[in-house]
């Protein structure tokens, strides 16, 4: 972490910035939540393949953990687009401390 003071000439506040090293960690962990949240994306496409094939001749059956898979992926994606918004907000933070230190 640093301090850069502030300037009354170019109008900005004193902050404390995270290293860049540090922030890109926080990427790093970010995207490999994202690809985890994707994998499991593709193993309920599978499940629900696997329900069509098998369970076809008896709806009443396999509607209800199709009901259950399609809540999953719903709140997968969910969490999908929250990782997403904290991916671009790191990315916003690690712009910020390059143009800061003068990177």
């Amino acid at each position: 972490m640093f301090f850069r003071n502030y300037s009354t000439y170019e109008g900005e506040r004193a902050r404390i910035y995270r290293s860049p090293e540090k922030i890109r960690e926080d990427i790093f962990e970010i995207r490999k939540k994202i690809e985890s949240v994707d994998r499991m994306l593709n193993i309920r496409n599978i499940l629900t393949d696997v329900i069509d094939k098998y369970a076809s001749g008896e709806p009443e059956k396999w509607i209800p953990a199709l009901s259950d898979i399609v809540a999953d992926a719903e709140e997968t994606l969910d969490r999908l687009k929250r990782l997403r918004e904290n991916l671009d907000a790191l990315s916003e933070e690690l712009e910020d401390t390059k143009w800061a230190i003068g990177m």
